[in-house]
């Protein structure tokens, strides 16, 4: 997607007339937000903007106009996703993560008026760089620059764990680090689908058979990712910004470190939830490679990984089958495309996290 004048009528819309009408509240309204900003004195001319990230719920958007460039992330109106912090909450939370000197989005404005575009937002610097997701820059496109970056995301992962001090960010606790409590709640979730597909209960019993002892206790970012760092346009290509801190808890470092490997496109068949693409193809890191760096990095054992990466793709698998069962019901989602996606590739992910781990039985096809 790139900058756009134009309404897309779902989640953004040209006037509060129309937003009035829909039965689904859309997430920006451009006249408000026009007028808001001639009125503040920021920027000229026409709005233009595109949406950031996945995330409906919030909604993440760049804007600009003639003379200005910001990033608008706006608070939801919907039942908060479990496990995530307020906006008001992840405000606090980016000023004491950029006080420890962690590379954070920088927050301009708060603007809690829910009338402007239907709920409080804020506003944050626009950081210019290269993402590591579909494509690569050509500046940046050589087997060093490859291994490089991938290695420097993990070690900017590692220093979360080892440098960020728990006792100061004990407020920001979401309480979900107890796997034996939430594999139960997720179990629920695969039980509900309308499809035949055992590898939901076949994985569980292999995940609770076999839950690890935490390798430690540390801040956690919660969605660390290739889709949320934001690197240098020049090489050696660093890390500029680290994103999406709205699931930063405290827990298990190594859940973190999966939740990272566990989407990351390697030898694995091809599924919705691939971070970045890109990583299929030669130099980059494998998975297993990245957890040796980690290693190296934090002393922490690592051999476990295949456990915790096994059960996010699980626990993404059981939260998705949901989405696909409503749709089955008749809800009518507004990404049609990625819930139809969903119809294969939820069994596709089941079938690659019982190949991570080993684990007998799942099959790729079943109730695709």
């Amino acid at each position: 997607m790139s900058l756009t004048r134009a309404p897309d009528n779902i989640y953004v819309v040209a006037t509060a007339e129309r937003a009035e009408h829909m039965e689904e509240k859309p997430l920006l309204i451009i006249e408000n937000l026009t007028q808001w900003l001639d009125e503040q004195g920021i920027g000229t001319g026409n709005l233009q903007w595109q949406r950031l990230g996945k995330n409906r719920t919030h909604g993440t958007y760049e804007i600009q106009r003639d003379d200005v460039r910001f990033v608008l992330r706006r608070e939801t109106t919907e039942p908060r996703e479990p496990g995530t912090h307020n906006l008001a909450t992840e405000v606090e939370l980016l000023a004491l993560l950029a006080k420890h000197e962690v590379r954070v989005p920088q927050v301009t404005r708060v603007v809690d008026d829910p009338e402007i575009i239907g709920a409080p937002f804020v506003m944050m610097d626009f950081v210019d760089g290269a993402k590591l997701v579909d494509s690569i820059p050509p500046n940046l496109d050589s087997f060093e620059e490859r291994h490089g970056m991938c290695r420097r995301a993990v070690d900017d992962l590692a220093r979360i764990h080892v440098e960020l001090d728990v006792k100061e960010f004990r407020k920001f606790d979401l309480k979900n680090a107890d796997f034996s409590k939430e594999m139960l709640i997720i179990r629920r979730l695969g039980r509900k689908s309308l499809r035949n597909i055992p590898g939901f209960e076949i994985i569980y019993d292999y995940l609770s058979e076999k839950v690890p002892k935490p390798a430690d206790f540390t801040v956690v970012h919660g969605d660390y990712s290739l889709r949320n760092l934001i690197y240098s346009h020049n090489a050696p290509a660093h890390v500029n910004t680290i994103f999406g801190w709205d699931h930063l808890s405290l827990g298990d470092p190594m859940m973190d470190l999966a939740k990272f490997t566990a989407f990351y496109a390697d030898y694995l068949p091809e599924t919705p939830l691939e971070t970045a693409p890109i990583t299929r193809e030669d130099a980059f890191l494998s998975r297993r490679e990245l957890a040796n760096v980690y290693q190296l990095e934090t002393r922490w054992d690592t051999s476990l990984i295949n456990w915790y990466e096994t059960f996010y793709i699980w626990k993404r698998a059981s939260e998705l089958e949901q989405l696909w069962t409503l749709f089955q019901e008749g809800e009518r989602p507004k990404d049609t495309k990625f819930t139809l996606s969903l119809r294969a590739g939820i069994p596709q992910m089941l079938a690659n996290a019982a190949t991570i781990s080993r684990i007998k039985g799942v099959d790729a096809n079943a109730g695709a």
